[in-house]
């Protein structure tokens, strides 16, 4: 049973906690949603988490003003971006909130799905949440909801409550979803209070059965270190023309070669080799980045997905290497149903399979994914385009078109896959009564 307490429901609909002043939307839905929202205000614009487990036609009852019930959660939804946390949150909580949190008649429940394997940020997170805590409300009363899924941060808590969800996937879903026209639910994914519907890109649809692919690789950016010590590998492997990678420098706080862009155990040779690309590393820069699009998947036999989430070998806080929360541009890729590689979590390709999506073994071994030194891994990866560059036309068309099948199987699954269940074994192990 999902029990949610809103200080105001309107028309049926709740509107955000927290928020100091509302306003409906001018569509037909009329969603409730904070008015004058900005970068520095704390909180979603409108309960977006709410309106996905909706979305996904799992039952939520409601309540406000002095209705009770069992494992009752009074929710905040935070922005997205941590900087807009500057603020103390104790007064987004109302005062009948907080003397029932205070009695123990609900718990606080902090939602922040989006938020995954960023230890800095964790505690950020924390800091604000102990604040909470030294205004008499006890940290058991204190639930908190990240998208890391394996739990690593769980003692980095002032509160024991920590539970993890893949909402990247259950989000992405229902984007594609949205974006392809199987679904009407533009309403979850932009801030636009006029109702106006997200521009359709069923064009950018890819279809399996018409790949015919000119480029071994194409690399999906990050913005971290893991991109340029990519960049330095194809570089050395002398593969770097069997593919593209946009790359804007801007984006990168470009180092001397440390431990994130190569291996300390390297040879002299190869570490000179690197230092010397990463000298002249400008000529590499491509400043006019492209959004994803069709071609991105029609030209490309396999994608190479940097994501969000960088293996940083020099942190202090050595579990953060084993989070997992694969990101948005991890799960585009199945949404497509195009091969690729991940440079990332560790395990994320297995971590796929648990979730019964295939990977293309014949194609891309997937030695690499339990790698968890990222160097080791990029290692792996390249050898891999390598091996693919130097494969005969016939070996090449064999090992495509027994790629199809399984990547029209992943497109399929993950558009039908049901999320529901998803999220009523999250309440179930958040049950405190």
């Amino acid at each position: 049973m999902i029990n949610l307490y809103y200080d105001n429901i309107i028309e049926d609909v709740p509107a955000p906690n927290g928020a100091k002043e509302l306003a409906l939307t001018t569509d037909a839905r009329r969603i409730p949603y904070v008015k004058n929202h900005t970068i520095f205000t704390p909180i979603s614009v409108m309960n977006t988490f709410y309106f996905v487990v909706r979305a996904n036609k799992v039952q939520v009852n409601l309540f406000t003003e002095k209705q009770k019930a069992e494992n009752l959660f009074y929710p905040i939804e935070l922005a997205d971006q941590s900087f807009n946390w500057d603020r103390s949150w104790v007064d987004l909580i109302s005062k009948r909130a907080r003397r029932m949190i205070k009695k123990r008649q609900m718990n606080l429940l902090i939602l922040a799905p989006k938020v995954t394997g960023n230890h800095y940020i964790i505690t950020r997170l924390n800091s604000r949440i102990q604040e909470i805590v030294d205004t008499g409300i006890s940290p058991e009363s204190i639930t908190v909801l990240i998208g890391e899924i394996r739990g690593v941060y769980k003692n980095e808590f002032v509160t024991k409550n920590v539970f993890g969800i893949d909402y990247q996937q259950i989000y992405t879903q229902l984007l594609y979803k949205t974006k392809w026209k199987q679904s009407d639910l533009y309403w979850i994914f932009g801030y636009d209070t006029r109702g106006k519907p997200i521009k359709n890109v069923d064009k950018d649809k890819f279809d399996p059965e018409k790949w015919n692919p000119k480029n071994i690789f194409n690399v999906i950016s990050s913005g971290k270190d893991h991109d340029i010590a990519l960049l330095l590998e194809l570089l050395y492997k002398q593969v770097d023309h069997c593919g593209t990678f946009d790359l804007d420098l801007d984006d990168y706080e470009i180092k001397d070669l440390n431990n994130n862009y190569i291996d300390p155990r390297k040879s002299s040779l190869e570490k000179i080799s690197k230092q010397d690309f990463l000298k002249n590393i400008k000529r590499y820069d491509n400043k006019n980045k492209t959004t994803m699009d069709k071609s991105f998947y029609t030209n490309t036999l396999v994608n190479i997905v940097c994501d969000d989430n960088f293996l940083n070998v020099d942190t202090y806080f050595k579990q953060e290497l084993a989070a997992l929360s694969p990101g948005y541009n991890v799960w585009s890729q199945i949404a497509q149903g195009h091969p690729f590689m991940v440079i990332g979590s560790v395990d994320t390709m297995s971590y796929l399979n648990n979730e019964k999506y295939y990977s293309y073994n014949s194609l891309l071994p997937q030695d690499y994914d339990k790698m968890t030194t990222p160097t080791k891994r990029i290692e792996l990866i390249v050898e891999n385009i390598k091996k693919l560059a130097f494969s005969n036309e016939d070996k090449m068309n064999e090992l495509i078109e027994e790629s199809k099948p399984f990547m029209l199987a992943n497109q399929k699954r993950f558009l039908e896959k049901k999320m529901a269940i998803k999220f009523y074994n999250l309440f179930i192990d958040m049950r405190y009564e």
